[in-house]
C-alpha cells in the first residue's frame, strides 16, 4: 500500500513538473568519488542531464522495478538508501524550489 501511494505521489509530481520543462545541466551537480568512482547525483537515467527521465526512473527504482539505472546517482540525499524522500527531492530541484542534492 505504501509503494502504491508513494507511485501514485509521485505520478502527481511528474505531472505538476510536465507544465514546466527544465533541464538542469549535469555538470552543476557533479561529484567527484575518486579513483573514477564518478557520478552525478540526480541523473539516474545516465544521459548527462538532470531532468523528468530521472525522475520517472528514480520513482520506478523507488518502488522496487527492476530498471537500468545508476542506483548511486539516485541517492540524492546520500543516506544509502534509495527511497520516496529521493524522488521528493528530485522533484523538488527539478521544480527549482531550494534543494541541494547530496
Amino acid at each position: 500500500m505504501k509503494k502504491i501511494f508513494g507511485l501514485i505521489l509521485t505520478v502527481c509530481l511528474v505531472a505538476m513538473l510536465v507544465v514546466t520543462p527544465i533541464g538542469v545541466s549535469a555538470a552543476d551537480v557533479d561529484i567527484d568519488m575518486g579513483e573514477g568512482n564518478e557520478y552525478v547525483l540526480g541523473d539516474v537515467y545516465e544521459d548527462g542531464k538532470i531532468n523528468l527521465n530521472d525522475l520517472v526512473v528514480l520513482a520506478q527504482l523507488a518502488a522496487g522495478w527492476n530498471v537500468d539505472a545508476d542506483a548511486d546517482a539516485a541517492d540524492v540525499n546520500v543516506d544509502y538508501d534509495v527511497n520516496l524522500t529521493d524522488v521528493q527531492i528530485l522533484a523538488k530541484y527539478l521544480a527549482g524550489w531550494d534543494v541541494t542534492l547530496g
